[in-house]
Order: C-alpha cells, then structure tokens, then sequence
C-alpha cells in the first residue's frame, strides 16, 4: 500500500514541477502529512496486536503453570500419604531353613503336623506390626514419650468396632512409605494440606511414628511341615492362623495339590464375610460374594 502511495505521489509531484514550483511544496507537505498519519497508525496497529498475543501467551503459560502446579501437588500428596505393609518368605532348600520378613501387619504361617501328637499346627514365623500388638504399642510409647496420645483407642468408622490406632491415622506400626508419617518435612506438606475432619501430623515426627525396620525370622524346616501361607490382614482379621491352617488341609484334601490352594482359600474366606455379613447386617441383602463389590463400591 505504501509502495503503491509512493508511485502515486511520485506522478502527481512531477506533474506539479513541470506545472509551479509553489504548487510542487504545497503537494510534498501534504504527502509528508499523510505518510506520517499512516506511519502512526501501522505502528499503533502493530503494537497492539503484539502485545496483545504477548500477553495471551503469557495467560497461557500462567494456566498451564497452574495446571502442572497442581499435579505436582498431587504427585507429591500421593508420595508422601501412599504405603503399603510387606512381607517375604525364602527357603533355603540346601540348608533346609525357611527365612521371613516382615514389615507391617501381613503375617506368614506354617502349617505343621506336631511329631508328638499327630495334631496339624500354626507356626506363626512373624508378629503383626499392629497397634493392637502389646509389644508394638509399647515400643512406639517408648520411642515417643512426651506424646500420651501417639497410640490410643478410638472408634472405627469402617468396621464399627474400637482399634488401636496411631496417630489417629493408622492400625500398622511399620510399612513402606507413609513419609507423612516418617520425615518432618512430608509431615508438614500433609499438615498444609490435610482435608477437614483428618487429623494433622502433630508433633511433627523428629523420631519416625512408623518404623522401617523389618523383623526377619527363620527356622529349620521340620518333617512335620506341610505348607507355608502368605496373606495381608485382610485374611487375618476374618481368620485365626489356626482356622487359616486347617481350612488349606481341608482344601488340599479335597481338591487336590494341583488346584490353585491360595484361590479357593480366597474364595472361602469372602463366603465367610458373607454369612458374617448376611446375620449382623440383614439389610444389605447380600446373596453371594459378588455382592460384595457392590457394597465396596
């Protein structure tokens, strides 16, 4: 557009030199006047439309800053909340001795057949690292003097009973990961953040409230020995090892050594919830283990 302006007035300018010498200055002024009037516009017109995007992708950048900021909130949240108790078993088949470790309120059972009475047997091979373990809360009472409530009995909302908790938080004593329960700074990321109507971390953990150490037992395998079971809490706190010990026998015995042992005693400890189930809490109408899930849901 410019150019095309500029051939325009260079034809009128030459008309007027062959015409008046005061008609030629009077047309440059005029020229210079619109010029400048377009210069001032296209520079105004190009200011705005960059600062404008500059400030969009700046609007831009905040949000997706945000947005990130937010999940590295949540990564973080889950870092610091998220656990899990653990336990392992090694046999040692050269010198015939079975190793466990445990960290947390998982168990590991031997079934045995006593060589004096014949009588099929619990051999419990590590502690539940629970607060209803005497040992356990005395241990962590110990370890946290100056707190009286660090360990304390209260009401469970989820199973409607009274449990041993620490820090109002948890059952377990020791696990893997729950850092807002171990390092002072997650501690204080958790307190930040904790939801309303969930206690805060306090005092902060100087000293862990849930320990990482684990207990590792063994024991010289014995001709008595028949199996070895390996289960989280979920089975002890619907089964005594005892119960757990005898109903893998009755499996065994029935289905053979071939069946999946750890499916079927799965699938009987779920029946069993739900005849338990089926008498405390008539309401729910529950006709089988599928319904289960529905009440989980």
């Amino acid at each position: 557009t410019i150019m095309l302006l500029f051939i325009f007035l260079h034809t009128i300018i030459e008309s007027f030199i062959m015409s008046s010498p005061s008609s030629m200055i009077f047309f440059l002024l005029f020229s210079f006047l619109i010029l400048s009037f377009l210069l001032f516009f296209f520079f105004i017109f190009f200011f705005f439309f960059f600062f404008f995007f500059q400030a969009e992708d700046g609007i831009r950048d905040a949000q997706e800053s945000r947005g990130l900021g937010d999940v590295y909130k949540r990564q973080v949240w889950h870092e610091v909340t998220v656990g899990s108790c653990a336990i392992a078993a090694v046999y040692d088949k050269k010198k015939q001795i079975l190793y466990v470790g445990n960290l947390g309120d998982s168990r590991c059972v031997v079934g045995s057949v006593c060589a004096d009475s014949g009588i099929l047997e619990s051999v419990e091979m590590s502690k539940d690292h629970s607060a209803a373990t005497d040992s356990e809360r005395l241990r962590v009472r110990t370890e946290h003097p100056s707190d009286p409530t660090v360990i304390k009995e209260q009401w469970d909302e989820i199973v409607q009973e009274y449990g041993w908790f620490l820090k109002n938080r948890a059952r377990f004593t020791r696990s893997l990961g729950d850092a807002c329960m171990k390092d002072v700074d997650s501690a204080s990321f958790y307190n930040d953040r904790v939801p309303d109507g969930l206690a805060k971390m306090l005092p902060l953990p100087k000293k862990p409230y849930v320990s990482n150490k684990t207990e590792v037992r063994m024991r010289r395998v014995a001709p008595g020995d028949q199996f070895v079971v390996l289960a989280c809490d979920g089975l002890w706190d619907e089964m005594s090892s005892d119960q757990v010990v005898h109903t893998v026998r009755w499996l065994i015995d029935t289905h053979g050594r071939g069946e999946n042992i750890a499916a079927l005693l799965l699938n009987f400890c779920l029946v069993k919830i739900v005849r338990r189930l089926q008498a405390e809490e008539p309401d729910l109408e529950l006709t089988g283990v599928p319904d289960l899930s529905l009440i989980h849901i």
